[in-house]
């Protein structure tokens, strides 16, 4: 009997020790979450661009000498601001120079033969004046007054054919003068330099027809800067010319910059199959931050479809799908319905279902983190 009694107590001690161990070692254990209380703030309902957009300007220039030449003076560097009619660059010019020159004598030269020749015909006529009556009289024979009016017709010849190199030497004047005037560009514009592809003692040449050959100087309008972004198909529909839009620029990675949509292309732009988009250009609200960019730089839109104010709000992904939300109750994870409004990538607005101060799971990522599970706050 006693041998029972001392079997059923190691019996009890056993079990009360497998108890243990099993809820010691085998118990659930609660996992750390981290948690979001729910605030107030803005929220923006937002269309972005599908990849970088550019700033670019309205007024642009790409500028080459429109002739071969060694490169003498360039006046500019690149990112420097210009104003209208500044020489940039100039060619060297001697061999222009002297065609100018020569173009010049052979005008003045022009101009003394037609006077000569004008001369010569004035003469001519006057000789036939005084002859013609003598014919007529019968005083000289009928073959001289034909040898004054062939001198007077050949003089008269003689003065067109010198007006006509009169003519010829002022276009060969003129064209030497362009010719000259190519050696040397100018800024069209007040604006900056955006890019230089020469140096001083560089050998220039004009691109060989169907041949591109970059530009010598590059240059923009700042005051006509704006930025052009492409956008998916998808949101064709909901942008609208005027609507707000926040650009950012990667140069300055800490500032963003308010502006508006001023044109949205016409067309879609079918470059890539897969991700088809349209056109949006987006000027600055402030012009005086125009000076800030260069054109070609990259840049990213943000057009504001619609922002709320004051409202509560909730990281966007702490939301699950069919709009629910992980809240902490008696230690546990439990689901919660919520009714949202406005919402982007950062946050969404809460219409219903939460209040101020409400505490949401934003650990979505661990895999344990799920309704039902034991958790307490990180």
């Amino acid at each position: 009997m006693k041998r029972f009694i001392k079997v059923l107590i190691w019996l009890a001690v056993a079990a009360v020790a497998i108890a243990a161990i099993k809820f010691f070692f085998f118990r659930e254990k609660p996992i750390p979450v981290s948690v979001f209380k729910t605030e107030r703030g803005a929220v923006e309902e937002l269309v972005v661009n599908s990849h970088a957009g550019t700033i670019k300007s309205r007024q642009r220039a790409q500028l080459s000498p429109g002739i071969s030449g060694t490169v003498a003076e360039l006046t500019v560097r690149k990112g420097d601001f210009v104003e209208k009619g500044m020489l940039l660059l100039r060619l060297e010019d001697s061999e222009y120079r002297a065609g100018v020159d020569q173009a010049e004598k052979n005008l003045i030269a022009a101009i003394s033969a037609v006077n000569e020749a004008r001369l010569a015909l004035e003469q001519s006529e006057r000789e036939l004046k005084r002859q013609r009556p003598l014919a007529e009289e019968g005083a000289i024979p009928a073959a001289t007054l034909e040898t004054y009016e062939s001198r007077r017709d050949i003089a008269k010849a003689s003065l067109e054919s010198a007006e006509a190199r009169i003519k010829v030497a002022r276009a060969q004047l003129n064209g030497a003068k362009s010719t000259l005037a190519k050696t040397r560009i100018y800024a069209p514009f007040s604006g900056v330099i955006a890019e230089i592809s020469t140096e001083v003692g560089e050998w220039l040449s004009p691109s060989p027809p169907g041949v591109n050959i970059p530009a010598v100087i590059d240059m923009a309008d700042l005051d006509s800067i704006y930025v052009s972004a492409p956008l998916d198909e998808i949101d064709l529909a909901k942008v609208k010319n005027g609507l707000p839009v926040r650009i950012s620029v990667d140069a300055f990675p800490d500032s963003d910059f308010l502006g508006y949509v001023y044109r949205i292309a016409p067309y879609v732009l079918d470059i890539e199959k897969q991700n088809r988009t349209f056109e949006i250009e987006a000027v600055f609200n402030d012009p005086s931050v125009h000076k800030l960019f260069l054109p070609g730089a990259t840049a990213d839109v943000e057009v504001i479809l619609e922002r709320h104010d004051n409202v509560l709000r909730i990281p966007t992904y702490a939301i699950l799908e069919e709009d629910k939300v992980l809240v902490i109750q008696n230690g546990k994870l439990a689901a919660k319905k919520i009714q949202i409004g406005l919402k982007n990538w950062e946050f969404t607005e809460i219409v219903e279902g939460l209040s101020e101060g409400d505490e949401v799971v934003v650990s979505l990522d661990r895999a344990e983190v799920k309704e039902g599970a034991l958790v307490f706050v990180e």
